[in-house]
């Protein structure tokens, strides 16, 4: 298993790329190649063509699904952007074979969203259901869709899945869509550039930092943006506490970026966050900070330390799932969770 200095060696690769903007000039020990695709940043640290041709044609294939969409939403009238992976590397990165993504994650509004499915199956689109019934009774806010492409589409009408997180933080669809921008060179809407990082955060975090590779998209859009206007922004969303969680996170293990840093300190303190901090800081003086450890207390992190630590509180509860049933009808239960989608109020 690969120890947490070849995680250490990763992130120096890593950092290197980023600011030095040369890809792939070191060669790295197979302790640190093992780490690598696992964490988003195969791209940019490790060489070979297989590599880069894999990175080709995930980028061709998550733009042709793009374009046929853009090309589908723009004729229907119907508002949509794309969020993440297709958006980050081609608005941040350098070189967009650089970042990675698996797959396409798009947000629509929710009074559109069935007709945004419907858009995605008739150019032959497989939405990827196991059970509507169980979509409606957990509330969740994304259906994946296979396309023809070879790559999936996750159609979101929020970008909170969860209905307990999603009814922690005042995030509306609506807001993100009138604040939405157009992509230069392409027909895509992306998200603004401090809801983008807002989001960004908030997901490194709920994700419990699996992963380098968000961490180094917020370093690198954290150096176009404004702080103040950051922090009154995720204010407003009820976010502070999620995206100072995140970008303390990213710092401590992208020590290079003195805007990461600037933007922790224009975050507000609290307990939690100070409680993860130190944490931070004791793991890194003993080499040991990896992504992925101390996974409950970040995905734990809402918009308060109050709330945050009775969200802690539930990972020690076993969780019940849904009663099993015999799947019946289920053409009638994806009407019904379309129904409900569309008629849910001020999102």
């Amino acid at each position: 298993m690969p120890t947490d200095g070849a995680f250490l060696s990763l992130v120096a690769a890593t950092e290197t790329v980023l600011l030095d903007g040369q890809s792939g000039s070191t060669v790295l020990p197979g302790s640190v190649v093992t780490l690598a695709g696992p964490h988003g940043v195969a791209s940019l640290v490790l060489r070979g063509d297989d590599v880069r041709q894999s990175a080709v044609d995930r980028l061709v294939r998550g733009h042709v699904v793009l374009d046929c969409l853009s090309e589908r939403f723009e004729t229907a009238a119907l508002p949509w952007l794309v969020v993440k992976g297709p958006a980050v590397s081609l608005r941040h990165y350098a070189t967009p074979l650089w970042r990675s993504f698996s797959d396409v994650d798009v947000l629509v509004p929710p009074d559109r969203f069935g007709e945004a499915l419907d858009e995605l199956t008739r150019v032959g689109g497989v939405p990827l259901v196991e059970s509507w019934r169980v979509l409606r009774e957990l509330e969740l806010a994304q259906v994946s869709v296979a396309m023809p492409a070879g790559v999936t589409v996750d159609l979101h009408w929020h970008l909170i899945n969860n209905a307990n997180s999603r009814t922690t933080f005042d995030l509306r669809t609506s807001t993100l869509l009138d604040r939405r921008e157009r992509l230069p060179g392409t027909g895509w809407w992306v998200l603004d550039r401090e809801s983008e990082f807002i989001h960004l955060a908030w997901h490194a975090v709920k994700e419990g930092g699996r992963r380098l590779i968000w961490a180094c998209d917020l370093a690198l859009i954290a150096s176009q943006l404004d702080p103040a206007i950051v922090v009154k922004r995720s204010e407003s969303f009820g976010m502070n506490l999620p995206v100072a969680v995140g970008v303390d996170w990213a710092s401590a293990l992208l020590t290079r970026f003195v805007s990461l840093r600037h933007m922790a300190s224009a975050l507000p303190r609290s307990v939690w966050r100070d409680v993860l901090l130190r944490r931070y800081t004791y793991a890194l003086k003993r080499g040991r900070l990896q992504p992925g450890q101390r996974t409950a207390l970040l995905r734990a992190t809402r918009r308060s330390t109050l709330t945050s630590a009775r969200a802690l509180a539930l990972y020690a509860v076993p969780r019940r799932g849904l009663a099993a049933r015999a799947p019946r009808d289920e053409s009638r239960w994806r009407s019904v969770y379309l129904e409900w989608v569309r008629e849910i109020p001020g999102m």
